[in-house]
């Protein structure tokens, strides 16, 4: 019988193909039904190297409660909403949680990170000078907060978002924030900053920003009325606080309030349902719509998201293991037959 460790090892294998040949895969587990190297995310840290990738397994407990991260690492875990196979009684969808600070200093500097596909339960700090930090598929369950830190060029995709903090344009700037679901609100953004193709639900919206480029986003609810001197085009906004588009000292053209048609989903709902389709009608005034001929909201854009708004991530999980033969003469050959998902 092909155990849970041959399985994680062809997951490993299948993973390991799309990796540069000489960083190394480091495997983090807490959960006692999936073996892997380590048990802790500080061991694992302490072992990595810059350019090493921390893979996460899912787990009902906490990896960490802030791991400081001072080198360039591929911190990687299951997805959004992972829909792994069923392991012993955890039928339901887990996600690898972690507390994390991406910090430069005396130590090292964590520029150039990915973090990919994990829970982000409490605040997320940036501090230093840090560049090139890649933020996707992931759920940041509170912020991700740049206010004590000089950032620059960090793309932030595919997540779903409480909030974001921005330095306010003196510290960070070349912030691509796109095709996400924000849940509360973006604060800080400035002229380098683009904020494009997002879903903004009830009680996200934007303030503080100045001078930046808001384009091709959805807004249900919520108030946009934090914004001076930026350009507003081709964004939906229905049943905000803030209307019309643009307003004041803001400038910007193509903007509609109008109802978006989602296809499963109220577009007075107050509050963001992952079993909801967010994707757009058919009849919809957002479909095809955006400044690139693309659809408005998240299914539009650089980085389309079309299940569901929902994300199993980029790791390649098995979803079926059958036993051919269960009876196997000493000497003999065990027939496997496995069914896997790829990665994205």
């Amino acid at each position: 019988m092909m155990s849970r460790l041959h399985l994680l090892c062809l997951l490993l294998s299948l993973f390991a193909l799309n990796q540069p040949s000489h960083a190394t895969i480091l495997t983090v587990s807490n959960n006692p039904l999936i073996p892997a190297q380590y048990t802790t995310f500080d061991a694992a840290y302490l072992a990595s190297r810059a350019g090493d990738t921390l893979l996460f397994s899912v787990s009902q407990d906490i990896y960490s409660g802030s791991q400081v991260i001072t080198k360039r690492l591929v911190l990687m875990g299951p997805g959004l909403d992972p829909n792994p196979p069923v392991i012993g009684q955890f039928s339901q969808r887990l996600k690898a949680t972690v507390g994390i600070t991406l910090d430069s200093n005396s130590f090292g500097s964590a520029s150039g990170t990915q973090i990919i596909g994990l829970y982000l339960w409490d605040e997320t700090y940036f501090r230093g000078f840090l560049r090139n930090i890649t933020i996707t598929d992931s759920d940041v369950g509170r912020a991700l907060d740049m206010r004590f830190g000089s950032c620059r060029n960090f793309l932030i995709k595919n997540c779903r978002v409480n909030s974001i903090r921005l330095a306010g344009g003196t510290y960070s700037s070349n912030v691509l924030i796109t095709n996400n679901i924000v849940i509360g609100g973006i604060n800080g953004a400035r002229s380098r900053d683009l904020i494009s193709n997002n879903l903004f639900i009830p009680g996200g919206g934007i303030s503080d920003a100045n001078n930046c480029n808001i384009i091709n986003n959805i807004f249900i609810g919520g108030s946009m009325s934090g914004a001076t001197n930026c350009t507003f085009n081709n964004n939906i906004y229905f049943g905000t606080s803030t209307n019309p588009l643009p307003y004041g000292t803001n400038v910007g053209a193509n903007n509609l309030n109008q109802d978006p048609q989602f296809v499963g989903a109220l577009s007075t709902t107050t509050n963001f349902d992952v079993n909801s389709d967010y994707r757009l009608q058919n009849s919809s005034p957002g479909r095809n719509a955006g400044t690139d001929g693309t659809n408005i909201g998240p299914t539009g854009g650089l980085y389309p998201w079309y299940h569901q708004l929902s994300n199993d991530g980029q790791l390649p999980y098995v979803e079926m293991v059958n036993i051919l033969n269960p009876s196997v003469a000493p000497g003999g050959t065990l027939q496997v037959r496995v069914k896997a998902q790829k990665g994205r």
